[in-house]
């Protein structure tokens, strides 16, 4: 469970007046990256800044758990709720939804927060449990000026941040500078009541540490209980001092609560009460009490009363002491605890780690559809990619629970395509599960239009209430690719129109780009953009794009951008879609062969002829390729005709100076050519004038892929 509040920093700790420095410095800036591994004291160094200066902010410390993009945002959302009221409701109420919506969400708590116009800094520690933090970015392109973001990780994360290092917007803060000084190691020992070492055993100490904060604390600890040791007596490198040092600090307790510990390590969050059932024991929340208040071994988690978590550093030791059936029997009773009290992505983390892979599958049969249907296919994806091969065989439903999870989450093609080659060997006796299954047959058989159709009309014919919209856009977009566009639109407009259409965005996305894609065909220029602003919208709040389910409202918002004269626009959106489509088969030759005829409008012929090239490849492996090889021919004779006009000579040849920004024209600037060849804008102006003039072409690109084909420039993509 995320934490919403920062880790408490006791009286007597370091209070590191230099790191605070370094953070105050960001307060101005858009994001703070603070990135060391574990036991740096990023964390308490960052609460120690925040309290020291006064600043309000709301903290989540993440987990495993929030990989679910909807999960991290309601944490983000309940922290600043409670930091500043009122400003985390309406992207609550977003995410609370059956919905999910992750990026609205993200929008309505920055426009709250800029209304409320009051500082806050917004803390995301643990960034590194997070394998895919791209709903951050969005987060940093779109909160206001008035918040600040910090982000406390292990690893640097997969966040676009050039811009802001570009603009002095970002501050970083590194395992270098977070390792401690003598000054502030000296603070530390004395704090812990360490006999007082000379310069020379505390420069040794710093010099065996690194200055790793942790680290110096467990030698604090082992100094103190064993003063007459020296520090010379342990050497090696950090992780083996680490591993001595957690020993030493270990036999320090008593033997009852050193069984405690050795056993509970076992635990990744710990309870009086799981811990007594877990541990078969009793007194674990008098013991676990005490340990807090001891040491910093055992913290806390502020936001979860009665819960704690033992120091990583210790844990990491204790677990590799442990006897692996120990581990196995522990995990064991700890994923049955959780899932007896319905903390299922406790116990689903358990079943992993005890590889307990029948247990996981049950989770994911009980819940799928709740995760589904709230937008939370992260979390599924995450279980179902965790099954090995041999639970699936045995689970039909848990495999339609994978597929639906998979394609949701634009997992590769091929993965998805095992999965159905499994569904197809072990079918399930669940009609929901099989009309799953057929739904993803039909869009994942992309070399054989025919029987792809077949497949989608028979989900559709058997599908219920829940599936009943997902079934039908499939069937009209299928339809749309066999060239049936009476049945495409009449199927497309059944989905966009039934009750639930709202409650399944996936589906809704499909009819809305189908419905755009047939008014654009048909030169409805009005009705085609309200279609493709809808599917867009879906795309947008699910954060869809870049992934398979996005790609048709990139291919909706092209073509309407094309009939719109934005062609510039369109061929960007065409090429999105034609990379994140499903690939290797007939969806990515549709979209190219869309990409083709956008480049024709344009006039760049070379680039048209390799998606064309591209796309026919594609289909010349199709068993039966629907509408898409006669649109190929026509293309192929549009692009033939537009060569041998662009070859055929000028009326004028242009002068010698015409050339010359002729060859520049491409990716440059009017500005630019003129600084390169000493001419003044307004020549340069008048040159391009005169070109277009004597080439017969309106545009910077009809010019040059002109020039090239009569020879007078070489093609400036070569």
């Amino acid at each position: 469970m995320a934490r919403l509040a920062p880790p408490r920093v006791r009286p007597g700790i370091v209070e590191r007046g230099r790191i605070f420095r370094r953070l105050e410095t960001g307060w101005s800036a858009s994001l703070t990256l603070m990135v060391a591994p574990a036991g740096y004291g990023k964390s308490v160094a960052a609460k120690g800044w925040l309290a020291h200066h006064r600043h309000p902010a709301a903290w989540v410390t993440t987990d495993a758990g929030d990989n679910d993009p909807v999960r991290l945002w309601t944490s983000i959302a309940t922290a600043v709720e409670q930091a500043r009221a009122s400003c985390g409701k309406a992207a609550l109420d977003r995410l609370r939804s059956h919905l999910g919506a992750v990026r609205p969400a993200i929008e309505a708590l920055a426009a709250a927060l800029e209304a409320d116009g009051r500082p806050l800094a917004v803390v995301v520690d643990d960034l590194h449990e997070i394998s895919d933090p791209g709903s951050l970015d969005h987060a940093i392109e779109t909160l206001p000026d008035n918040v600040h973001l910090l982000l406390i990780t292990r690893a640097p994360p997969a966040l676009r941040v050039a811009r802001l290092r570009s603009q002095g917007q970002l501050v970083e803060i590194g395992a270098d500078e977070l390792a401690m000084t003598g000054p502030e190691a000296r603070q530390l020992l004395d704090a812990l009541d360490v006999p007082r070492l000379d310069d020379g055993e505390l420069a040794t100490l710093i010099a065996r540490t690194g200055g790793w904060p942790a680290i110096l604390y467990l030698a604090g600890l082992w100094l103190r209980d064993a003063g007459h040791r020296s520090v010379q007596s342990f050497r090696g490198t950090q992780r083996t001092i680490s591993d001595y040092l957690a020993r030493e600090v270990l036999s320090g307790f008593d033997p009852e609560t050193e069984q405690f510990l050795r056993r509970s390590c076992v635990l990744t969050e710990l309870s009086g009460e799981a811990c007594d059932a877990i541990l078969e024991t009793t007194g674990s929340r008098a013991r676990l009490n005490a340990l807090e208040r001891s040491n910093l071994l055992v913290t806390e988690a502020p936001d979860r009363p009665g819960w704690f978590r033992c120091h990583p550093l210790l844990r990491d030791v204790l677990l590799d002491e442990l006897e692996p059936a120990a581990v196995a029997a522990l995990r064991r009773r700890a994923l049955a605890w959780s899932r007896t009290h319905g903390l299922i992505e406790d116990a689903a983390a358990y079943a992993v780690a005890s590889a307990d892979w029948e247990a996981l599958a049950d989770l994911t049969d009980e819940h799928q559809f709740a995760l589904l249907s709230t937008g939370r296919g992260a979390t599924l994806a995450r279980w179902t990619t965790a099954l090995p091969r041999r639970t699936l065989l045995a689970r039909p439903a848990t495999v339609a629970a994978a597929i639906a999870a998979s394609y949701a989450v634009g997992r590769p093609a091929p993965e998805v395509r095992r999965l159905l080659a499994i569904a197809r060997e072990h079918p399930s006796t669940s009609h929901y599960d099989a009309t799953i299954v057929r739904i993803a047959m039909a869009l994942y058989r992309d070399d054989d239009v025919g029987e792809a159709l077949t497949l989608a009309a028979a989900a559709a014919e058997a599908s219920g209430d829940r599936l009943r919209v997902s079934a039908l856009s499939t069937l009209a977009l299928l339809a749309l690719l066999a060239g049936d566009l009476e049945r495409a639109g009449a199927t497309a407009r059944a989905a966009f129109e039934h009750p639930d259409a709202g409650e399944r965005p996936n589906g809704l996305l499909v009819a809305c780009a189908v419905l755009a894609i047939l008014d654009a065909r048909a030169g409805r220029v009005f009705g085609a953009r309200g279609h493709a602003d809808r599917a867009l919208a879906c795309s947008t709040a699910f954060d869809l794009g870049g992934r398979a389910p996005g790609a048709l409202a990139e291919l909706a918002d092209a073509l309407t951008s094309a009939l719109e004269g934005r062609l510039g626009h369109a061929e960007q959106r065409a090429e999105q879609a034609a990379a994140t489509t499903i690939d290797g088969g007939l969806w990515q030759a549709w979209m190219l062969l869309e990409l083709c005829a956008i480049r024709l409008q344009r006039g760049f012929l070379p680039t048209a002829g390799r998606a064309l090239a591209h796309a026919e490849e594609l289909l010349s492996t199709a068993r039966d390729a629907g509408s898409l090889p006669a649109m190929s021919a026509d293309l192929r004779r549009a692009l033939d005709s537009a060569g041998a006009r662009a070859a055929a000579p000028p009326v004028e040849p242009p002068s010698p100076a015409e050339i010359a920004v002729l060859r520049l024209l491409s990716g440059h600037s009017i500005a630019e050519i003129a600084r390169a060849l000493y001419l003044s804008p307004n020549t340069v102006k008048s040159h391009i004038r005169a070109l277009y003039r004597k080439l017969d072409v309106n545009t910077r690109e009809a010019a040059v892929t002109r020039a090239v084909a009569l020879g007078l420039i070489d093609d400036p993509e070569a």
